[in-house]
């Protein structure tokens, strides 16, 4: 027996009634073939379901040199363990974007110290960094920086902007619930696009190692409300 996807086994298509009868004709042919399409049709809209309806984002496996990890990996060789730091890689990810920073692995984590230092937030590392804090660096980095609060059609508005990044505020816990966040963490990624139509949302999430990632928009909502909708803008 194969594989069953929502009830349907893969060798029920091999299953479907055949007369041996020498009184077998063509009209009996007619409708096994029907039959095999009808459950192919089904399996296969029952796989796309189930494709579709997925928490867990999903890679890409779109790197163009900007992306950074906060934790150690090919994006990031020297990571320093434990950090609080997704917030200033957040930022390194948007000064590259934005030409300010070299897409140099090797530089990933000494730029991520540097973005801390610039914002004049707290050496240790395990601590994170404030928006305000985040946007002081920004405006060091020669971008401009501001807080703000923003809904759904205004985080479209600002990511279709070409001289526009955000980063956003999340629950970890809700936007990515196979990783084993606590329930009440935070943590910031930055967000490349929205699509309200297919309820998508490109991101990168500087806590993985996969570059560009797709979520569900309702999920990043969700996971957006517990921070209260704070964004930081960073524009040329």
């Amino acid at each position: 027996m194969g594989t069953t996807i929502s009830g349907i086994a893969e060798g029920d298509l091999a299953n479907v009634y055949t007369d041996e009868t020498p009184q077998a004709d063509e009209t009996q042919a007619q409708i096994n073939n029907q039959r095999i399409l009808e459950l192919q049709n089904r399996r296969d809209t029952m796989r796309t379901s189930q494709d579709q309806f997925t928490s867990t984002p999903q890679a890409n496996g779109v790197n163009d040199g900007t992306f950074v990890s906060q934790v150690s990996g090919p994006t990031n060789p020297n990571a320093i363990k434990g950090q609080g730091n997704c917030l200033p890689t957040s930022l390194v990810m948007v000064g590259r974007e934005f030409g300010k920073l070299a897409k140099d692995p090797n530089q990933s984590q000494s730029q991520i110290n540097k973005v801390r230092q610039d914002a004049n937030a707290s050496p240790n590392n395990k601590e994170g960094v404030s928006y305000e804090e985040g946007a002081t660096a920004a405006k060091k980095m020669g971008l401009q920086g501001k807080v703000v609060t923003e809904n759904t059609d205004e985080l479209k508005n600002s990511t279709d902007n070409k001289n526009k990044k955000v980063i956003v505020g999340v629950n970890p816990a809700i936007l990515d619930p196979n990783r084993g966040y606590g329930p009440n963490e935070h943590h910031a990624i930055v967000v490349d696009s929205v699509d309200k139509a297919k309820d998508t949302a490109v991101i990168e999430d500087p806590n993985n190692q996969e570059g560009h990632t797709v979520v569900k928009l309702s999920d990043l909502e969700k996971a957006r409300s517990t921070e209260k909708n704070k964004v930081l803008e960073v524009s040329t």
